[in-house]
Protein backbone atom coordinates (compact mmCIF):
# COMPACT_ATOMS: atom_id res chain seq x y z
CA UNK A 1 0.00 0.00 0.00
CA UNK A 2 1.29 3.86 -0.20
CA UNK A 3 3.31 5.57 2.23
CA UNK A 4 3.63 8.52 1.47
CA UNK A 5 2.78 11.79 3.70
CA UNK A 6 0.54 10.80 6.48
CA UNK A 7 -2.34 9.05 5.14
CA UNK A 8 -2.83 5.06 4.93
CA UNK A 9 -4.93 2.87 2.55
CA UNK A 10 -5.46 -0.59 3.46
CA UNK A 11 -8.31 -2.32 1.36
CA UNK A 12 -8.16 -5.44 0.28
CA UNK A 13 -10.03 -7.32 -2.86
CA UNK A 14 -12.40 -9.41 -1.30
CA UNK A 15 -11.75 -13.23 -2.37
CA UNK A 16 -13.82 -14.38 -5.08
CA UNK A 17 -16.15 -17.09 -2.58
CA UNK A 18 -17.58 -14.17 -0.59
CA UNK A 19 -17.67 -11.96 -3.80
CA UNK A 20 -20.28 -14.82 -5.10
CA UNK A 21 -21.86 -14.97 -1.70
CA UNK A 22 -22.52 -11.57 -1.40
CA UNK A 23 -26.48 -10.56 -0.63
CA UNK A 24 -27.94 -7.65 -2.76
CA UNK A 25 -29.52 -4.59 -0.98
CA UNK A 26 -32.16 -4.00 -3.19
CA UNK A 27 -34.22 -7.35 -2.47
CA UNK A 28 -34.69 -6.35 1.17
CA UNK A 29 -35.57 -2.26 0.29
CA UNK A 30 -38.43 -3.05 -1.62
CA UNK A 31 -40.90 -2.00 0.87
CA UNK A 32 -39.24 1.12 1.80
CA UNK A 33 -40.58 5.06 1.55
CA UNK A 34 -38.90 6.67 -1.25
CA UNK A 35 -35.38 8.02 0.19
CA UNK A 36 -35.19 11.60 1.26
CA UNK A 37 -33.48 14.21 -0.99
CA UNK A 38 -30.96 14.38 1.84
CA UNK A 39 -30.13 13.31 4.77
CA UNK A 40 -27.16 13.69 7.32
CA UNK A 41 -26.02 11.67 10.69
CA UNK A 42 -23.59 13.75 11.43
CA UNK A 43 -25.18 14.20 15.15
CA UNK A 44 -23.04 16.54 17.60
CA UNK A 45 -19.41 15.17 16.18
CA UNK A 46 -17.28 17.61 15.65
CA UNK A 47 -13.86 15.73 15.85
CA UNK A 48 -13.83 12.13 13.81
CA UNK A 49 -10.10 11.30 14.78
CA UNK A 50 -7.51 9.92 12.59
CA UNK A 51 -8.00 6.55 14.61
CA UNK A 52 -4.35 5.55 13.73
CA UNK A 53 -4.65 5.58 10.17
CA UNK A 54 -1.99 8.09 9.51
CA UNK A 55 0.30 5.16 10.60
CA UNK A 56 -1.81 1.77 9.95
CA UNK A 57 -3.75 0.77 6.89
CA UNK A 58 -6.51 0.25 8.90
CA UNK A 59 -8.85 2.78 6.73
CA UNK A 60 -11.35 -0.40 7.25
CA UNK A 61 -11.68 -0.67 10.88
CA UNK A 62 -11.72 3.21 10.99
CA UNK A 63 -14.51 3.80 9.13
CA UNK A 64 -16.82 1.13 11.31
CA UNK A 65 -16.03 3.75 14.04
CA UNK A 66 -16.43 6.16 12.30
CA UNK A 67 -20.19 4.25 11.45
CA UNK A 68 -20.36 3.71 15.42
CA UNK A 69 -19.65 7.12 16.28
CA UNK A 70 -22.30 8.74 13.88
CA UNK A 71 -24.79 5.86 15.45
CA UNK A 72 -24.63 7.10 19.06
CA UNK A 73 -24.30 10.83 18.19
CA UNK A 74 -27.57 10.72 16.06
CA UNK A 75 -29.63 8.01 17.87
CA UNK A 76 -28.61 8.78 21.67
CA UNK A 77 -27.18 12.33 21.55
CA UNK A 78 -23.96 12.16 22.58
CA UNK A 79 -20.15 11.65 21.50
CA UNK A 80 -18.01 8.64 22.48
CA UNK A 81 -14.99 8.54 20.66
CA UNK A 82 -13.02 5.37 20.41
CA UNK A 83 -9.64 5.04 21.33
CA UNK A 84 -6.40 3.80 19.06
CA UNK A 85 -5.29 0.93 20.90
CA UNK A 86 -9.79 -0.07 20.78
CA UNK A 87 -9.51 0.28 16.89
CA UNK A 88 -6.19 -1.37 15.89
CA UNK A 89 -7.68 -4.55 18.61
CA UNK A 90 -10.43 -4.50 16.06
CA UNK A 91 -8.11 -4.51 12.77
CA UNK A 92 -5.92 -7.31 14.63
CA UNK A 93 -9.22 -9.35 14.26
CA UNK A 94 -10.58 -8.62 11.37
CA UNK A 95 -7.08 -8.08 9.33
CA UNK A 96 -4.09 -10.06 11.08
CA UNK A 97 -2.75 -7.23 12.37
CA UNK A 98 -0.17 -7.88 15.03
CA UNK A 99 1.31 -4.33 16.80
CA UNK A 100 5.26 -4.12 16.40
CA UNK A 101 5.09 -6.30 13.31
CA UNK A 102 5.10 -4.01 10.13
CA UNK A 103 4.74 -6.68 7.67
CA UNK A 104 1.23 -7.81 9.06
CA UNK A 105 -0.02 -4.49 8.44
CA UNK A 106 -1.97 -5.66 5.39
CA UNK A 107 -5.20 -3.92 5.40
CA UNK A 108 -8.78 -5.93 5.59
CA UNK A 109 -10.85 -7.16 3.07
CA UNK A 110 -14.72 -5.82 3.49
CA UNK A 111 -16.75 -9.22 3.63
CA UNK A 112 -14.35 -11.04 6.04
CA UNK A 113 -13.88 -7.49 8.45
CA UNK A 114 -17.97 -6.89 8.27
CA UNK A 115 -17.76 -10.70 9.22
CA UNK A 116 -15.84 -10.30 12.71
CA UNK A 117 -17.62 -7.18 12.95
CA UNK A 118 -21.27 -9.60 13.45
CA UNK A 119 -18.99 -12.21 15.08
CA UNK A 120 -17.07 -10.38 17.46
CA UNK A 121 -18.73 -7.10 17.78
CA UNK A 122 -16.39 -3.66 17.58
CA UNK A 123 -15.91 -2.21 21.28
CA UNK A 124 -16.07 1.37 21.72
CA UNK A 125 -15.30 3.00 24.64
CA UNK A 126 -15.96 -0.11 26.28
CA UNK A 127 -18.52 -1.12 25.21
CA UNK A 128 -19.17 -3.98 22.68
CA UNK A 129 -21.97 -4.02 20.28
CA UNK A 130 -22.17 -6.89 18.01
CA UNK A 131 -23.06 -5.76 13.91
CA UNK A 132 -26.10 -6.77 11.95
CA UNK A 133 -25.72 -8.75 8.87
CA UNK A 134 -25.04 -6.47 5.76
CA UNK A 135 -25.72 -6.42 2.43
CA UNK A 136 -23.93 -4.68 -0.71
CA UNK A 137 -25.14 -1.95 -3.82
CA UNK A 138 -22.66 -2.08 -6.65
CA UNK A 139 -22.49 0.62 -8.14
CA UNK A 140 -23.05 0.51 -12.06
CA UNK A 141 -23.53 3.61 -13.49
CA UNK A 142 -27.32 3.26 -13.76
CA UNK A 143 -29.76 5.25 -11.49
CA UNK A 144 -31.16 2.20 -9.70
CA UNK A 145 -28.08 1.57 -7.59
CA UNK A 146 -28.23 5.37 -6.97
CA UNK A 147 -31.94 5.32 -5.40
CA UNK A 148 -30.81 1.86 -3.51
CA UNK A 149 -27.74 3.25 -2.03
CA UNK A 150 -29.60 6.03 -1.21
CA UNK A 151 -32.08 3.96 0.58
CA UNK A 152 -30.02 2.18 2.58
CA UNK A 153 -27.82 5.19 3.57
CA UNK A 154 -31.17 6.67 4.61
CA UNK A 155 -32.77 3.61 6.80
CA UNK A 156 -29.88 2.19 7.69
CA UNK A 157 -27.89 5.11 9.02
CA UNK A 158 -24.57 5.13 7.00
CA UNK A 159 -22.99 3.18 4.67
CA UNK A 160 -19.22 1.28 4.49
CA UNK A 161 -18.08 2.56 0.65
CA UNK A 162 -14.84 0.50 -0.30
CA UNK A 163 -13.61 2.49 -3.27
CA UNK A 164 -10.22 2.14 -6.05
CA UNK A 165 -8.99 5.64 -4.59
CA UNK A 166 -7.78 7.77 -7.42
CA UNK A 167 -4.60 9.87 -6.56
CA UNK A 168 -6.63 13.56 -7.06
CA UNK A 169 -8.53 11.99 -4.13
CA UNK A 170 -6.25 10.83 -2.34
CA UNK A 171 -4.22 14.41 -2.89
CA UNK A 172 -7.12 16.94 -2.13
CA UNK A 173 -9.77 15.49 1.06
CA UNK A 174 -11.92 16.98 3.67
CA UNK A 175 -13.96 20.23 3.56
CA UNK A 176 -14.01 22.41 0.52
CA UNK A 177 -13.02 19.44 -1.65
CA UNK A 178 -15.15 17.25 -3.94
CA UNK A 179 -14.42 13.79 -5.13
CA UNK A 180 -15.85 13.55 -8.62
CA UNK A 181 -15.00 12.01 -11.57
CA UNK A 182 -11.61 11.82 -12.82
CA UNK A 183 -8.83 10.13 -15.04
CA UNK A 184 -6.14 10.64 -12.26
CA UNK A 185 -4.24 7.12 -11.64
CA UNK A 186 -5.19 5.07 -8.87
CA UNK A 187 -3.39 4.81 -5.67
CA UNK A 188 -5.04 2.02 -3.95
CA UNK A 189 -7.87 0.15 -2.48
CA UNK A 190 -9.56 2.14 0.88
CA UNK A 191 -12.70 2.36 3.30
CA UNK A 192 -14.86 5.29 3.54
CA UNK A 193 -17.74 5.86 6.44
CA UNK A 194 -20.94 7.57 4.46
CA UNK A 195 -22.76 9.48 6.94
CA UNK A 196 -25.22 11.05 5.08
CA UNK A 197 -25.98 12.80 1.07
CA UNK A 198 -27.22 16.11 -0.25
CA UNK A 199 -28.12 17.07 -3.59
CA UNK A 200 -24.22 16.72 -5.06
CA UNK A 201 -23.78 13.21 -3.56
CA UNK A 202 -22.44 11.28 -0.65
CA UNK A 203 -20.76 12.50 2.42
CA UNK A 204 -17.82 10.40 3.57
CA UNK A 205 -15.85 10.56 6.17
CA UNK A 206 -12.10 9.60 6.23
CA UNK A 207 -8.74 10.51 7.76
CA UNK A 208 -10.53 12.38 10.65
CA UNK A 209 -12.72 14.74 8.11
CA UNK A 210 -15.56 15.03 5.85
CA UNK A 211 -15.65 15.04 2.40
CA UNK A 212 -18.16 15.55 -0.42
CA UNK A 213 -18.42 13.13 -3.02
CA UNK A 214 -20.56 13.65 -6.31
CA UNK A 215 -22.17 10.21 -7.15
CA UNK A 216 -20.45 10.29 -10.78
CA UNK A 217 -17.71 10.12 -8.38
CA UNK A 218 -18.90 6.22 -6.50
CA UNK A 219 -20.07 5.19 -9.76
CA UNK A 220 -16.86 5.55 -11.44
CA UNK A 221 -14.59 4.49 -8.60
CA UNK A 222 -16.78 2.78 -5.56
CA UNK A 223 -16.55 -1.42 -5.50
CA UNK A 224 -18.85 -1.66 -3.19
CA UNK A 225 -21.09 0.07 -0.71
CA UNK A 226 -22.42 -1.87 2.14
CA UNK A 227 -25.06 -0.99 4.69
CA UNK A 228 -25.67 -2.98 7.62
CA UNK A 229 -28.99 -4.23 9.57
CA UNK A 230 -29.98 -2.77 12.90
CA UNK A 231 -31.18 -6.05 14.46
CA UNK A 232 -32.17 -4.66 17.32
CA UNK A 233 -35.40 -2.77 14.98
CA UNK A 234 -38.57 -4.10 15.84
CA UNK A 235 -39.71 -6.89 12.96
CA UNK A 236 -43.77 -7.15 12.55
CA UNK A 237 -44.40 -11.03 12.89
CA UNK A 238 -47.10 -10.32 9.17
CA UNK A 239 -44.47 -8.39 7.25
CA UNK A 240 -41.30 -9.86 8.43
CA UNK A 241 -40.13 -6.02 7.70
CA UNK A 242 -39.20 -3.43 10.33
CA UNK A 243 -41.20 0.17 10.73
CA UNK A 244 -38.95 1.79 7.75
CA UNK A 245 -39.45 -1.14 5.42
CA UNK A 246 -36.47 -2.82 5.70
CA UNK A 247 -37.42 -6.82 5.21
CA UNK A 248 -35.07 -8.22 8.27
CA UNK A 249 -36.98 -11.40 8.29
CA UNK A 250 -35.76 -12.18 4.51
CA UNK A 251 -32.52 -10.68 5.01
CA UNK A 252 -31.49 -12.57 8.25
CA UNK A 253 -32.67 -16.25 6.46
CA UNK A 254 -30.51 -15.13 3.52
CA UNK A 255 -27.60 -15.17 5.86
CA UNK A 256 -28.51 -18.47 7.27
CA UNK A 257 -28.96 -19.91 4.12
CA UNK A 258 -25.73 -19.39 2.92
CA UNK A 259 -23.63 -19.62 6.16
CA UNK A 260 -25.74 -22.35 7.70
CA UNK A 261 -26.08 -20.26 10.93
CA UNK A 262 -28.42 -17.17 11.48
CA UNK A 263 -26.86 -14.00 11.79
CA UNK A 264 -25.81 -13.31 15.36
CA UNK A 265 -28.02 -11.28 17.77
CA UNK A 266 -26.86 -8.61 19.79
CA UNK A 267 -28.49 -9.47 23.23
CA UNK A 268 -31.34 -7.58 24.60
CA UNK A 269 -29.85 -4.97 27.64
CA UNK A 270 -31.59 -6.72 31.09
CA UNK A 271 -34.60 -4.58 32.17
CA UNK A 272 -33.58 -1.69 34.71
CA UNK A 273 -34.17 -1.72 38.10
CA UNK A 274 -36.30 1.55 38.55
CA UNK A 275 -39.01 1.67 35.40
CA UNK A 276 -39.55 5.18 36.35
CA UNK A 277 -35.74 5.79 34.54
CA UNK A 278 -34.94 6.05 30.89
CA UNK A 279 -33.70 3.06 29.30
CA UNK A 280 -31.18 2.22 26.43
CA UNK A 281 -34.23 0.24 24.60
CA UNK A 282 -36.26 4.22 25.35
CA UNK A 283 -33.46 6.68 24.39
CA UNK A 284 -32.99 4.46 20.88
CA UNK A 285 -36.83 4.46 19.91
CA UNK A 286 -36.68 7.86 20.71
CA UNK A 287 -33.87 8.21 18.41
CA UNK A 288 -36.21 6.44 15.75
CA UNK A 289 -38.97 8.87 16.28
CA UNK A 290 -36.32 12.12 15.71
CA UNK A 291 -35.01 10.37 12.82
CA UNK A 292 -38.54 10.45 11.10
CA UNK A 293 -39.19 13.23 11.94
CA UNK A 294 -36.28 14.48 10.45
CA UNK A 295 -36.76 12.51 7.43
CA UNK A 296 -39.97 13.96 7.25
CA UNK A 297 -41.79 10.27 7.40
CA UNK A 298 -44.46 10.91 9.94
CA UNK A 299 -46.74 7.82 8.43
CA UNK A 300 -43.65 5.96 10.22
CA UNK A 301 -44.36 7.44 13.69
CA UNK A 302 -46.99 5.43 14.90
CA UNK A 303 -45.27 2.20 13.59
CA UNK A 304 -42.35 2.89 16.57
CA UNK A 305 -45.10 4.24 18.78
CA UNK A 306 -46.53 0.64 18.81
CA UNK A 307 -43.13 -0.78 19.10
CA UNK A 308 -42.79 1.15 22.21
CA UNK A 309 -46.06 -0.05 23.19
CA UNK A 310 -44.77 -3.50 22.92
CA UNK A 311 -41.91 -2.77 25.11
CA UNK A 312 -44.03 -1.21 27.67
CA UNK A 313 -46.09 -4.38 27.96
CA UNK A 314 -43.25 -6.83 28.03
CA UNK A 315 -41.34 -5.26 30.51
CA UNK A 316 -44.69 -4.99 32.63
CA UNK A 317 -45.34 -8.36 31.84
CA UNK A 318 -42.02 -9.83 33.67
CA UNK A 319 -42.29 -7.78 35.98
CA UNK A 320 -45.22 -9.21 37.05
CA UNK A 321 -43.78 -12.72 36.45
CA UNK A 322 -40.29 -11.85 37.57
CA UNK A 323 -41.15 -9.22 40.73
CA UNK A 324 -38.13 -6.79 41.55
CA UNK A 325 -36.32 -8.00 44.87
CA UNK A 326 -37.32 -5.93 47.90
Amino acid sequence: MPDTMSRKLGLRPALPRDMRRRLSLSKYVTACPPPPATCDFTGAIQNWLMLANDSLGDCGPAAMFHGRMSKIAFDLKKVVSPTDDEVIKFYSAAGGYVPGRPSTDGGVDNPTMLSVAQKEGITLGGVTTLMGPYATVVPDGGSPWQATAQTGIAYLQGALIGVNLPNDWYQSYGPGNVWDVTNSAIVGGHDLWCIGYNATGPVIITWGQPTQCTWAGIAQNATDINCIADQTDEISPTTGCTGDGINLAAWTADVQAITGQPPVLPPSPPSPPNPSGPTHRGIEIAGRLAAHHLLGHFDLVNGVLDAARREIDHYEIKQAVYPPKA
